[in-house]
């Protein structure tokens, strides 16, 4: 189902983008500490290639977050289709005096069955 593999990918942007916080805290956590002990050319050069690198995670920290926002809006944008589209058929439905019935199964899924006459 597209809706399933939509919430896939946001699961796995939400685990990929944690994973580069991580990433990118601990190398500010570096350059902060690089920066403390700066004291000669060859460590300001170090300092340079930490930011370097910081800003280069960050970057991608930040389309991580465009990806999630992405997808975010377009499972959205999904769900909201499929409401619209059982709203319809529940509406026409009931203009036909059918009725539906609603259960659940093991998995706490629901399963909508019908539509019914009343005839």
């Amino acid at each position: 189902m597209e809706i399933e593999s939509l919430a896939q990918a946001l699961l796995h942007s939400k685990e990929s983008l944690e994973s580069q916080k991580i990433e990118f805290y601990k190398l500010e956590k570096e350059l902060e500490d690089l920066k403390k002990r700066e004291k000669s050319s060859d460590m300001k050069l170090r300092i340079l290639q930490k930011q370097s690198e910081v800003n280069a995670n960050k970057t991608s920290v930040d389309n991580r977050i465009d990806e999630k926002k992405e997808i975010e809006a377009e499972l959205l944008e999904k769900l909201k289709e499929a409401e619209i589209k059982i709203d319809e058929l529940i509406e026409f439905h009931l203009q036909n005096e059918s009725y539906f019935s609603v259960e659940y199964n093991i998995e706490n899924e629901v399963i909508i069955r019908g539509p019914y006459s009343k005839i």
